[in-house]
């Protein structure tokens, strides 16, 4: 899912990670080209996984 595009999807999980997570974390997936960015990839991955997690057991039937 490409939240860039589609605003309202994007508001949801923000919505989850202020609840979970107190606060909008940044969350970032780039092109992995060197070993520093493959580790921020999994750091940024790992600090949003809860908001994530409730972002997608809660995913509506017709989001998509």
């Amino acid at each position: 899912m490409f939240f860039t595009q589609s605003p309202k999807q994007l508001g949801i999980l923000r919505q989850y990670m202020i609840n979970s997570l107190g606060g909008i974390k940044s969350f970032a997936l780039s092109v992995i080209t060197r070993w520093g960015s493959q580790i921020r990839m999994l750091r940024s991955l790992q600090r949003a996984k809860p908001a994530l997690k409730v972002y997608y057991t809660l995913l509506p039937v017709d989001a998509g």
